[in-house]
């Protein structure tokens, strides 16, 4: 492993004067292994918090509040499974304790397949379990993990759960309720009641597509790392093998195939890979970096972006080299000839849709040393920056006061840790391992603030080309409270059907979502005005003329 020097004084200012953004530390401890306070269970409490936890479970509702299921602590000297449910409101700052168990390592009660009822909850889990959040119906969804089955008995799992926040109840809709599960493959590219993906570790690039449908890529299964691709259908219940190999026709991990650099190709494929970031755009998928074997030898910094339509893959950015060390560069500086370091863990990455990619820490390949980086992909042109933290390893946290933010503000090297992004577009990260003192584990809150003179973001006012029929036309300019005729828009529906709509601000959070097809966006969030500026739409029917999907992608200015 290569050794990376930095003259004292430049690695001073970097960490204490150069941040590309605020920093602030919002709840928890300034200590590793906190034990947590559950409180009363159902009631928000200032004093209410998770322990600390690596590698649990995260989802964003569409009221914005920050959902974490599960997770590893720390249970004397060793390591143990957690499923207890928690709700944090970004307004109040406080954590309530929803569902599940305040002891660790509970086997999970499955009850009937498909079937809702307040006794049903998941096993305790981690190690990379999958989520997907449901917006439009307010449903959490959870795959898989390293956990504990309905014997209490600790193995990876295939179980796919959803949660409903309306009636706090768990419905174990697909996959065994027993761990080391080898899954049901079916044909390629066919939907069956019966299929499922095998039991799977390290997974957390899972995406949901414009009309609703859950994917997710790669991960452990059993002692093999994969590349299959599979897509769940919400509306039959039913999953697909979309691509990739069968995990039981394989003895070895698959090696990438990257093609041309930017080129979209049948053949094209990121190969075996766990432990990554995940994005959308709006539009594609994208994974960054990864681990490429079980043994913890080889990790990468390569960007991949997957078309769901033509299912194939493009090696975008990054190199094909193993525990490539990067380029950092200074702080806000954007070029094309920077690059993160290759890492594995990286969990911690929001999406800018439809304009970038952020990505937070990790670890290298030894898997001992961890960082604080924060990056951020420019879509539009290529350029990676690093915004906040240092490109060495092991920094310690500065905390300074709670609910202050400081340009000195910075969290200390992590994997494992979750993200979450708040209605206002501010990012946020909770807990994850910490390697600068020996593994620990954390539960402190952080929210990060972009200085927008730091980096610049894409284009939001770039054009963007659709075949949007007349009856579907979207304005690009409209005034909400002009004439109360020309709201927004307005369908037809004559010939299309299963209307969903979803409009993004520039941060790429979602701020209005309708299936209604007689209401109209006023230019409100949540009943409060919205910012003048540009946002992005998704504009998702059904054509029944030919009965098919279609997604309709574009920007408006919202003017007053």
């Amino acid at each position: 492993m290569s050794i990376k020097v930095c003259y004292p004084l430049l690695l001073i200012s970097q960490l204490l004067f150069s941040q590309g953004g605020t920093w602030t530390w919002m709840h928890g401890d300034t200590v590793f292994n906190s034990a947590g306070s559950y409180g009363t269970k159902g009631v928000a409490s200032a004093t209410n918090s998770p322990p600390g936890l690596y590698e649990a479970c995260e989802w964003v509702d569409r009221d914005g509040n920050f959902w974490l299921f599960g997770g590893i602590g720390i249970n004397g000297f060793s390591m143990i499974e957690h499923n207890a449910l928690w709700k944090f409101d970004p307004l109040t700052n406080m954590w309530t304790w929803v569902n599940g168990n305040s002891i660790p390592g509970v086997g999970g009660t499955y009850g009937t397949k498909g079937v809702a009822a307040a006794t049903n909850q998941p096993g305790a889990r981690g190690w990379g379990a999958m989520t997907w959040s449901d917006t439009i119906n307010n449903i959490l969804w959870m795959f898989g993990g390293y956990g504990h089955d309905k014997w209490g008995w600790n193995l990876p799992l295939n179980d796919l759960w959803k949660y409903d926040i309306a009636t706090n109840e768990w419905t174990w809709m697909s996959g065994s309720d027993v761990g080391g599960t080898l899954g049901v493959w079916g044909p390629k590219g066919i939907s069956a009641p019966g299929n499922s993906p095998p039991s799977k570790t390290e997974n957390n690039a899972t995406w949901v597509d414009s009309v609703g449908n859950l994917w997710l890529f790669g991960g452990i299964s059993g002692n093999i790392v994969t590349n299959d691709m599979w897509k769940y259908d919400i509306s039959t219940n039913e999953w697909t093998w979309i691509n990739g190999q069968d995990v039981n026709t394989i003895t070895a991990p698959i090696a990438p195939n990257y093609g041309i650099k930017g080129v979209e190709a049948p053949s094209n494929d990121p190969g075996s890979r766990y432990a990554y970031s995940k994005f959308t755009d709006g539009n594609y998928f994208y994974l960054f970096g990864a681990g490429k074997t079980s043994a913890l030898d080889s990790v990468l910094n390569d960007l991949w972006r997957y078309n769901t339509t033509t299912n194939r893959w493009t090696w975008i950015s990054g190199t094909k080299l193993v525990n490539d060390d990067g380029n950092t560069g200074n702080l806000c500086n954007s070029d094309t000839v920077f690059l993160p370091s290759a890492k594995f863990e990286q969990r911690a990455s929001w999406s800018d849709n439809p304009c970038g990619l952020w990505i937070f820490g990790g670890y290298t390949n030894n898997g001992n040393e961890g960082y604080n980086d924060l990056w951020y992909y420019n879509l539009d042109n290529g350029a990676w920056t690093l915004v906040s933290g240092t490109s060495l390893s092991n920094p310690v946290g500065v905390f300074g006061t709670k609910g202050v933010g400081a340009i000195t503000n910075v969290p200390g090297a992590r994997g494992g840790a979750l993200p979450f992004k708040a209605k206002d577009g501010s990012m946020w990260l909770f807990g994850g391992a910490d390697f600068s003192a020996g593994l620990n584990y954390n539960n402190d809150l952080w929210k990060f603030e972009l200085d927008t003179a730091c980096i610049s973001l894409c284009n939001k006012n770039k054009t963007v080309t659709t075949e949007e029929p007349q009856e579907l036309l979207i304005p690009n300019v409209f005034s909400p409270n002009n004439d109360g005729v020309n709201d927004f828009y307005t369908l037809t529906t004559v010939g299309y059907s299963n209307f969903n709509l979803k409009i993004f601000n520039r941060w790429g959070v979602l701020v209005f979502e309708s299936v209604d097809t007689t209401k109209h966006w006023d230019g409100k969030i949540n009943g409060t005005e919205a910012s003048d500026g540009t946002y992005y739409y998704i504009l998702s029917v059904t054509d029944n003329s030919k009965n098919e999907n279609k997604s309709y992608k574009g920007f408006l200015t919202l003017l007053r």
